[in-house]
């Protein structure tokens, strides 16, 4: 996807939320001057500064759209994090650790307490936001 088609959607879309629209058309900036490579893991905070916001939750209707199927930049990941060891998790495995409110570490495989505090969530470059980037790559 090129960087004047997002634009041109976000406007089409969200043309009657002119917040939102210049959130949106902030991050696809922000992805867009930016190599692949320094977008593997993309968080709430800096989409947040991208997008100037001064509060974190100001971000997450720009994420939302800019995760979903008209404009897919972002896909949603998890990632556990104790002391200096960072795990990846499936979307399976949040979900068992929601249903079952039990978090079995990784390595350990013992219950984790307070897990959802060591639970992270970040994002991913879907393959249309790779082709915004500036390598395209």
């Amino acid at each position: 996807m090129q960087k004047d088609d997002a634009l041109a959607r976000i406007r089409e879309d969200l043309g009657t939320q002119p917040s939102l629209v210049h959130a949106c058309e902030a991050i696809v900036e922000y992805v867009a001057a930016r190599p692949a490579t320094l977008l593997e893991r993309v968080t709430f905070g800096s989409l947040s500064k991208a997008a100037s916001l001064s509060d974190v939750k100001e971000v997450i209707p720009a994420v939302q759209y800019l995760s979903g199927s008209r404009l897919p930049l972002f896909e949603t990941a998890y990632s556990f994090i104790d002391g200096d060891e960072e795990y990846d998790l499936s979307d399976e495995d949040i979900q068992e650790a929601r249903r079952t409110r039990v978090f079995n570490h990784p390595d350990l495989g013992e219950p984790v307490k307070d897990f959802e505090r060591l639970i992270y969530v970040y994002f991913r470059l879907t393959p249309e936001a790779v082709e915004l980037c500036a390598d395209g790559k």
